[in-house]
């Protein structure tokens, strides 16, 4: 009998291994990336230091990346996105671009929230390409905007 459990006790654990080997297949798998560029100016000048992000657009059908594709805008107005590791890209799909811009301090943003939020019904919907993508430059012109 100790045998027959002995038997039955392996086949568990192969099985409970299997499973397990099929359930993590997925797990650290990431979607492919593209490298992605673009420019960001505020009343024509470099928007330094602004955060970039992009979110899946709701009708994208990527809402399950986790991670959000990201850039720091750099003195000449330009930006590189990251998702996983530094400028590595977005995956491909369609999506909605915010801007912060963060004031000297990081208490406010300089752009007054009004490019923050993906929900706003005059969101900037931008495509990554399945290669390398280059943006038009985003220009924004405000008279509210001073530097802070």
């Amino acid at each position: 009998m100790t045998n027959k459990v002995n038997i039955q006790s392996r086949k568990f654990a192969l099985a409970v291994l299997v499973l397990g080997l099929m359930v993590c297949t997925g797990c650290g798998s990431k979607p492919r990336t593209y490298r992605v560029a673009g420019v960001v100016k505020v009343n024509g000048q470099p928007a330094t230091g602004a955060n970039v992000t992009l979110h899946p657009a709701s009708d994208s059908g990527m809402k399950s990346i986790q991670q959000r594709p990201f850039g720091k805008v750099k003195e000449d107005g330009s930006f590189e996105l990251s998702t996983f590791s530094a400028n590595d890209g977005a995956p491909a799909g369609e999506y909605v671009l915010t801007i912060y811009w963060p004031t000297t301090d990081g208490d406010n943003d300089q752009l007054n929230g009004d490019y923050e939020s993906p929900e706003r019904p005059d969101a900037l919907r931008v495509v990554v390409n399945k290669s390398k993508t280059e943006w038009s430059p985003i220009e924004i012109n405000t008279k509210a905007f001073s530097r802070r």
